[in-house]
């Protein structure tokens, strides 16, 4: 009789138990349902004006002079006329979904030149016109280098004259502090009428598209071999020189699957990287964690692969490059290697 007793009242505790957690489950699924809808609301209807392309929910879907200032955080010149404008903002709460831009001006020539100069670190490429572009993983005498979020590679445009300057590059924007986004762009300015400068700019696809899928990678080597992945582009197998910028990188350009083995660079994370060419040393490096990409130790640029980059009138003939990677005070890792620079 006790045991039944006991089997009772430890049933009916458990029932009690089980009431318990079905009604506090109840509230929170009613507190839930009644907060949702407005969390939901405000997060589309409060403007966020430092997300690109961000429109609120009652907004025009198309451009005008001022969300394309407010979107490239550079305003448009005052002086800028003839905008014509192609394409639509992304949808409600982001960048959106499938947005494009593309627009021209013409504006008189200082406007424009500060204009884009604001853009892809100033740079401008004489006879380049991104628009229409051979792409390439391997290097040309007519090629210019394009540094992308995720890839490096050669681009080139035959027969533009130089009256046309352009370039092509991924921007970075830090958004809700931990969160980064990045996008291409493009820029073309034509300088035939010495008077009115033309400017072009175009958003070749959406947000965070990893670039390596709409573009090239150019070929490495490797010197360290198995030891240590350190990919350097600007040479052919043989060691030659064949493009005068030198980029490295650490990261592995991949496309991660399920079924991945770990990455055995993890074991050189934070590890610290000095480089010397014929004697001279270079500025110094690191390898970040947790993107394991090369990145220069004096710099509070955002995370961008192929950013340590060596650019130098190398004379004719056979120079030594060394390479130490630094763990700890007692584990180095340290490689000598020649390699040529052939007459033009």
């Amino acid at each position: 009789m006790k045991t039944k007793k006991k089997r009772e009242q430890s049933s009916n505790r458990r029932f009690h138990w089980e009431l318990v957690v079905v009604f506090l489950v109840i509230i929170a699924g009613t507190t839930y349902l009644c907060s949702s809808p407005i969390r939901l609301l405000s997060s589309f209807v409060i403007p966020r004006s430092y997300n690109p392309g961000f429109k609120d929910m009652f907004s025009n879907v198309n451009w005008n002079y001022e969300t394309i200032s407010r979107f490239l955080a550079v305003p448009l010149p005052e002086s800028a006329a003839n905008l014509t404008i192609e394409g639509s903002m992304g949808l409600v709460g982001s960048y959106g979904i499938m947005p494009r831009l593309s627009f021209q001006f013409d504006a008189p020539p200082d406007d424009a030149m500060q204009f884009v100069e604001q853009f892809c670190d100033g740079i401008l490429h004489p006879g380049y016109y991104p628009f229409n572009s051979i792409n390439s993983s391997e290097p040309s005498d007519d090629a210019i280098l394009i540094h992308n979020g995720t890839t490096l590679y050669y681009s080139s445009s035959p027969n533009i004259p130089e009256t046309i300057l352009g370039n092509r590059c991924a921007r970075h924007q830090d958004l809700y502090e931990q969160n980064k986004w990045f996008w291409e762009e493009e820029f073309v300015v034509d300088k035939a009428n010495p008077n009115l400068y033309r400017v072009y700019y175009n958003l070749p696809f959406e947000a965070n598209r990893d670039s390596s899928e709409q573009y090239p990678t150019a070929k490495s080597i490797n010197p360290f071999g198995e030891r240590f992945r350190l990919n350097i582009t600007g040479f052919n197998s043989e060691h030659v020189l064949v493009y005068h910028t030198v980029c490295m990188e650490t990261s592995e350009i991949r496309h991660y699957t399920i079924n991945f083995e770990p990455d055995s660079m993890i074991d050189f994370a934070e590890a610290e990287i000095s480089i010397s060419i014929d004697g001279i040393e270079k500025p110094n490096a690191f390898v970040s964690n947790p993107e394991l990409s090369l990145q220069l130790s004096d710099t509070n640029r955002p995370f961008q692969k192929w950013q340590y980059c060596l650019n130098a009138d190398w004379e004719v003939g056979t120079h030594t490059m060394r390479i130490q990677v630094k763990r700890t005070r007692s584990d180095i890792l340290e490689l000598k290697w020649d390699f040529t620079v052939p007459e033009s």
